[in-house]
């Protein structure tokens, strides 16, 4: 489910026109088309921006699959903060 879920409030209006690449919850990419209609790794937007309090739903033709994806994005984990005592 991971895979479905990217932590960003993204509308269609975001990408019209061009495409984009999204990283999910799962550390893989996916490419957002922003074609008439638009769509997701090759899936057509069945029903697109749907609001909901927490975040943007984008109904989709078909089950993602993350074995077709290309490889996890590395994303860097930022340093611990240094505390200095008083």
């Amino acid at each position: 489910m991971l895979y479905h879920i990217i932590p960003a409030r993204v509308l269609t209006a975001d990408f019209a026109g061009a495409a984009r690449t999204a990283i999910t919850l799962a550390k893989l990419p996916v490419e957002m088309e922003g074609g008439n209609p638009p769509g997701v790794n090759g899936a057509t937007f069945v029903q697109s921006d749907i609001i909901a309090t927490n975040g943007v739903i984008q109904v989709i033709g078909k089950v993602l699959s993350p074995a077709a994806a290309p490889p996890p994005v590395v994303v860097p984990e930022p340093p611990a903060p240094v505390v200095k005592p008083n």
